[in-house]
């Protein structure tokens, strides 16, 4: 490897100014570097391909760390069992191939043009810089720069990190010119490197990788994307520099692709298979499996508290749910429905109603979206009041901090009676609200079963006008 200096810590600080693109495509802009992938480079690109044969960069999922969390749920219906399973894996890091959206790393809190973090990303995904830009894939040349096998070890090693002046060494070895909107795949030895170092931990040992240093390689050589099994040198060895070249994510809006073993070349970097944070509109996930931090969502809901009382009720009842993440301006049932493809037949509201007369009597009522809850008759009967409306949405606010096309049965005050119309138990599952207007739950009505202080009623609606 050529002898080389690294920059001072001065020149480092100086990155972000020298060499970011924001403004390059427009303020608005949320590809980044992929802009440099322009349907003339696709075609030629494509005209290179002479065998047509694919080679996988992906490998096989492995044990602990990548998978989190594994639990089976054993289910009933009536003589028949099955038995279904929840998965939460961990895909930043060194195990699962995966693409880095623009909203996974900010800079001094601000997100590719300038766009603030915290507020660019809630429970329900990322607003800004998601990964749904690239849901038709990356089509271009793809560059193999194979740095591990001019090492003598096999493998870069720690303290001694790739440098810009070595992918040149490397690209010049393989007869290769990186050019702009190319997709270039660097090969560091992760494998070798972990097999020769038994004892290393993930995000805890030093680790081999690309110095910072190669921002300025990226910048200068115009690269749409990077395919690596290495990532970053760390620590690297600057001061408030926690990131590395996972900085090209804000300041160039470039993508990296983490696979553990890349191998061959790369004609098609396809996205499905390995996304990051989606937007609220594309993304289902887990509650539980939330590390991100949390902040408000487009509604402007407080959501943590009312995401904390839902995830720990459900865990309670131990019945199997999906988390569906929603536009808010989708969440009233009709909307939602129409939008999502959701048959109005399985979908429930939950209606609070209040006593009009002091002291004020409020319960829920979980209804079938087709059917009309008889407040006067059969839920004032329940109640044991004589008049009694439906709550206000202010009332509904303050009562449970949750807005009208977001109120969930699973985040009331826990002396609120629930009533339930017993058609839905007959449904096999049912959509209910999540908590804010950004989410939705599909489960079993056996939930409701379970739920304290809920009563399956009969007669609690009627069937709606046709």
């Amino acid at each position: 490897m050529p002898d080389w200096t690294p920059p001072p810590p001065t020149r480092v600080e100086g990155y972000f100014k020298e060499l970011h693109n924001w403004g390059r495509w427009g303020d608005a802009d949320q590809l980044g570097t992929v802009n440099l992938i322009t349907p003339a480079k696709r075609a030629w690109a494509q005209a290179l391909v002479r065998t047509g044969r694919t080679v996988s960069l992906a490998r096989d999922i492995g044990p602990q760390p990548a998978l989190m969390y594994h639990v089976t749920f054993p289910v009933n219906r009536e003589r028949a069992d099955a038995v279904l399973d929840r998965f939460d894996l961990v895909y930043h890091g060194y195990t699962i191939t995966h693409i880095d959206a623009l909203c996974h790393v900010a800079f001094d809190g601000e997100l590719y043009n300038g766009r603030p973090f915290r507020e660019s990303l809630s429970p329900a995904g990322a607003t800004w810089c998601p990964i749904d830009p690239l849901f038709d894939g990356i089509t271009s040349r793809g560059v193999l720069l194979d740095v591990a096998v001019a090492r003598k070890e096999g493998h870069v090693t720690v303290g001694h990190p790739i440098t810009p002046r070595e992918l040149d060494a490397t690209a010049a070895r393989a007869g290769v010119k990186v050019e702009p909107g190319d997709v270039v795949v660097v090969r560091g030895g992760q494998e070798a490197f972990q097999r020769a170092h038994p004892d290393w931990v993930p995000r805890v040992s030093p680790h081999p990788g690309l110095h910072v240093s190669c921002l300025e390689w990226f910048r200068e050589k115009d690269i749409a994307a990077i395919a690596w099994d290495m990532m970053d040198e760390r620590p690297s060895g600057y001061r408030g520099f926690g990131f590395g070249t996972h900085l090209a994510i804000p300041f160039l809006a470039w993508r990296s692709w983490t696979t553990p073993t890349p191998s061959g070349s790369l004609a098609r970097a396809r996205t499905r298979d390995a996304t990051s944070f989606s937007s609220p509109r594309r993304r289902s996930a887990w509650w539980g499996a939330r590390a991100r931090r949390r902040t408000r969502s487009r509604s402007s809901e407080p959501v943590e508290d009312v995401d904390r009382r839902v995830a720990e009720v459900l865990a309670r009842l131990g019945v199997p749910y999906e988390l569906m993440a929603i536009d808010p301006d989708y969440a009233d049932t009709g909307p939602f429905c129409e939008k999502y493809g959701v048959p109005l037949e399985n979908s429930a509201n939950t209606i609070i109603v209040a006593s009009k007369k002091e002291p004020k009597q409020y319960a829920a009522c979980v209804v079938k979206a087709t059917r009309r809850l008889d407040v006067n008759h059969a839920v004032r009967r329940l109640l044991g009041v004589a008049k009694l409306s439906f709550a206000s949405a202010e009332e509904t606010k303050a009562l449970t901090g949750m807005m009208l096309g977001g109120v969930t049965v699973f985040a009331l005050p826990p002396e609120m009676p629930i009533y339930v119309d017993d058609a839905l138990m007959a449904m096999e599952w049912i959509i209910l609200g999540g908590g804010s207007r950004a989410s939705k739950i599909r489960t079993s009505p056996e939930v409701l079963r379970r739920l304290p202080h809920a009563q399956i009623v009969s007669g609690l609606a009627t069937d709606a006008p046709g």
